[in-house]
């Protein structure tokens, strides 16, 4: 029980961080992301991974990301390839691939296709590559109703023996003349026909923003009926938020519900502090779990605590942190730190995780300004000996490498040969341009940021 409820509340904090990461301003691209890893026991971090943008469309969208995994400290190597395709201003192909160190070459991992229309998704194909081949793996397909709603959604799997698609499953929605969903019904294809699995039921009040219940049912074959499983009523507040959420599990044995958990939750609309308060039944509700969340300031935090039944308080558990900048972009994203209760602090521990972003900002040029098309992909913040790509013509002269600090003096003067550069000296970090040309055509200058 007590696993159920932490992943739960581990599951809403992701959430709650997903969503607030989301609002990303077109007028930025985010260059890089530096994971670290928590060093277990203490509050030190180590690199561990690194994810680099190195390539965006026309509007801004990466094209291209690669993820390098740290060595050491100041080593790094490639692990795997992202790349994507957009139709309008969907996502419609999406290739990950793997380093081989050994050949050198990109191994293809997985790839999914999507199809639109009207910017509704109307079918999903997925391909994993088991033995370094793309083969076709699994398929969705989408129905909608005129309101726009998922009526169904047909999920099959390729046959290689036979060379065909089996049906596998299928969910049917229905709703309300609202437009709220009414019932989810699951069936299985077995034997040529299909088959009821599970079903859910809402229930709502004429003009609420949530539902009221939610019925959880099994179909079973024995009965040629549906069996309750679980139900949650929901309390809503005033304005349509939910107060409270309870879960019941049906007794075979009785043919009652029975309580499970209960969770109060109070939503701050300034957003300054919200909190969640989770109970378990046992012959009455018992305190197990509370949750605070609270913004300002640019700083989002969580605080995760349990019930101590020896000393009857909450103590500290996990927590987690977000900041953000002015523009509501993520900066750095702290993961679960566990309290040491002997020590009375927080520490890492094996799956704490740190994660940094680095964002450009688009500057807009005038007209009578010289625009120039940078060609090179080059990593922000930059590790020195990290190799980048050039997209420069053939037919370039001898190309330089020069980079200087923000007073214009020249720290970096190198002759290359191009496409693949790399700064290799020895720079103290901090902010730094880079020029690539050949004396007469300037191919990139741009500002970065020098790491170590």
């Amino acid at each position: 029980m007590k696993n159920k409820i932490l992943n739960l509340f581990i599951f809403m904090n992701i959430s709650i961080m997903g969503m607030l990461s989301a609002q990303i301003d077109p007028q930025f691209t985010r260059d890089s992301i530096e994971i670290e890893r928590g060093i277990a026991g203490t509050t030190d971090f180590e690199p561990y991974f690194k994810v680099i943008n190195e390539e965006f469309d026309d509007e801004n969208r990466p094209l291209t990301i690669v993820v390098y995994e740290y060595l050491t400290p100041t080593q790094l190597v490639p692990l795997q390839r992202q790349t994507f395709q957009y139709e309008g201003e969907n996502t419609a192909n999406f290739l990950m691939e793997s380093w081989d160190s050994g050949a050198e070459i990109w191994i293809p991992v997985k790839q999914e296709i999507s199809a639109y229309d009207n910017d509704l998704l109307v079918s999903f194909l997925r391909k994993k590559a088991p033995g370094g081949t793309l083969v076709d793996e699994r398929r969705w397909f989408y129905s909608y109703d005129e309101a726009r709603n998922e009526t169904e959604r047909l999920l099959q799997s390729w046959n290689a023996s036979i060379s065909s698609w089996d049906n596998l499953s299928r969910k049917r929605t229905t709703y309300n003349d609202d437009g709220n969903i009414e019932v989810q019904l699951v069936q299985r294809f077995q034997d040529g026909t299909w088959n009821n699995t599970q079903r859910r039921i809402w229930s709502w009040v004429e003009g609420d923003l949530q539902p009221t219940m939610t019925l959880a049912q099994r179909w079973s074959a024995t009965d040629q009926d549906w069996v309750n499983l679980s139900r949650r009523t929901y309390d809503n507040t005033p304005g349509g938020l939910w107060s409270g959420i309870t879960t019941q599990l049906w007794d075979t044995n009785t043919n009652s519900w029975v309580n499970e958990i209960r969770q109060g939750i109070t939503i701050n609309p300034t957003n300054d502090i919200s909190t969640l308060n989770l109970e378990t039944w046992d012959d009455g509700w018992n305190p197990s779990f509370q949750n605070f969340y609270s913004f300002a300031n640019n700083v989002n935090n969580s605080l995760l605590q349990q019930w101590d039944e020896q000393a009857l308080q909450y103590e500290n558990f996990l927590r987690y942190r977000s900041e953000f900048n002015d523009s509501r972009l993520p900066i750095t994203k702290m993961g679960m730190q566990r309290w040491n209760t002997d020590a009375e602090a927080w520490e890492n521990r094996i799956f704490t995780r740190r994660i940094n972003y680095f964002w450009t900002e688009i500057e807009n040029t005038s007209t009578n300004e010289i625009k120039v098309q940078n060609r090179c992909r080059i990593p922000n913040p930059y590790l020195p000996g990290t190799p980048f790509n050039c997209d420069i013509p053939t037919d370039h002269g001898q190309l330089f490498l020069e980079v200087y600090n923000l007073y214009g003096q020249v720290m970096v003067s190198k002759k290359v040969a191009g496409p693949m550069l790399q700064i290799d000296s020895p720079l103290t970090p901090g902010m730094y341009i880079v020029s690539v040309h050949d004396g007469l055509q300037v191919y990139n200058l741009e500002k970065i940021v020098i790491t170590h």
